[in-house]
């Protein structure tokens, strides 16, 4: 029996986006800047053995992994922002926030 491969990061983020869209989740705007920040504050690194603990790093990867979400989250709000910029349905755009309860901007 072949024993289950593990996923990597990227898999899970975009599980985490397939899984949205089937939903229906709508995430609020999330701002470019901030998915910057948190990127430069956790980057990924290996674990070193006896450099740290093992649930240090565990922690410190749970953080790495959500920054990874948002920032697979922020990517495909600019498509489809510009995507609905190219189509010229904004109001679309603040219709579906509206409908979500989210702030329209107005």
């Amino acid at each position: 029996m072949i024993p289950h491969k593990p996923k990597n990061h990227v898999q899970e983020v975009m599980e985490t986006i397939r899984q949205d869209a089937a939903t229906g989740t709508v995430w609020p705007d999330i701002p470019e800047d901030l998915v910057d920040f948190l990127d430069a504050t956790f980057p990924p690194r290996c674990y070193q053995f006896g450099a740290e603990a093992l649930e240090e790093h565990l922690l410190y990867a749970g953080s790495v992994a959500l920054v990874q979400v948002l920032r697979g989250v922020f990517e495909r709000q600019a498509k489809e922002a510009e995507d609905d910029a190219e189509d010229g349905s904004e109001e679309s755009y603040w219709a579906d926030r509206a409908a979500a309860g989210l702030d329209t901007g107005g």
